[in-house]
């Protein structure tokens, strides 16, 4: 009994404390309670083009350096990124649009054996390539890129 009645005390004093404390942070959002839904701020601008970024650590993958945000999509059927960067794409394309076909490391199947078109796990680009952007950090970064790895 007395055990219940101290947990229920410390409960309620770390209730106090804990929504004391939180009156002063403000969020990413601002001060915008989470009652109020606020407009979708806008996606920010699409990096340059014709220039690849440098990866800042070995093996990530490369960022994106065009907008998806229009008509692209992406599942086990329809994936509109393989127009371009597929290893099946007609001679020439390359030259053309410039894009780079996706690694090898996207044949690989789970039991390691290789598959002879993207595996169905390599399919949904915008899990792990990012678009690149021109827009600051919502807070302070101190991140030093590496030397080390492909580039």
């Amino acid at each position: 009994m007395y055990r219940m009645i101290f947990a229920a005390a410390a409960g309620a004093m770390l209730l106090w404390f804990a929504s004391s404390q939180a009156g002063g942070l403000d969020g990413i959002y601002g001060p915008t309670p989470l009652t109020v839904q606020s407009a979708m701020p806008p996606f920010p601008t699409t990096g340059i083009a014709d220039r690849r970024r440098p990866r800042s650590f070995p093996e990530q993958p490369p960022t994106t350096p065009h907008s998806i945000y229009d008509d692209y999509k992406f599942g086990l059927a329809d994936n509109r990124c393989l127009l371009c960067h597929n290893f099946s794409v007609p001679a020439g394309t390359t030259e053309v649009t410039h894009a780079p076909r996706v690694s090898p490391s996207h044949l690989v199947l789970r039991d390691g054996k290789i598959a002879s078109e993207i595996t169905p796990g390599h399919r949904f680009c915008a899990s792990c390539h990012v678009v690149q952007t021109e827009a600051s950090p919502p807070v302070g970064n101190t991140f030093q890129e590496t030397n080390r790895g492909p580039r």
